[in-house]
């Protein structure tokens, strides 16, 4: 079995743990029974399958801190958004307050208005009548 080993190049397979030494052993923060078995150092394909587990590994606990990263953001933005409709549902009620002032100031206005077109109109009536009780001619 390690004969196959001999078919693909080391070169490939170097630079997995390599580029990270600090991140070297990151998969000791996995469960127990995700670490990978020890290799058996006197064959090259058993230390390439641990050194794929251990690339694996590391993206893996990448790829759940991620996870649990934009979980959290999540959250935090819903928490945002339920802040801001709580926020928006009071101006729509203070929205909806100021609305009825003014129509009912509207109401008050116009009926104002028809008052004081009333109170004009009898002004000029008596001012008409009284005009013509005045002149002589008529």
């Amino acid at each position: 079995m390690c004969e196959l080993s001999e078919c693909v190049t080391n070169e490939h397979y170097s630079g997995i743990s390599g580029t990270h030494p600090e991140l070297d052993n990151l998969y000791l923060m996995l469960d127990q029974q995700l670490h990978p078995i020890p290799p058996d150092n006197t064959c090259p394909q058993s230390v390439q399958i641990f050194e794929e587990h251990k690339q694996l590994a590391q993206e893996y606990l990448k790829v759940q801190t991620e996870i649990a990263y934009l979980s959290r953001h999540m959250e935090q933005l819903a928490e945002r958004l339920s802040q801001e409709e709580i926020l928006c549902d009071e101006g729509v009620e203070e929205d909806d307050e100021e609305i009825k002032k003014l129509e009912s100031e509207k109401e008050n206005l116009t009926q104002m208005h028809q008052n004081l077109k009333k109170q004009l109109e009898m002004i000029k009536r008596k001012n008409s009548n009284h005009s013509k009780e005045n002149d002589p001619s008529s």
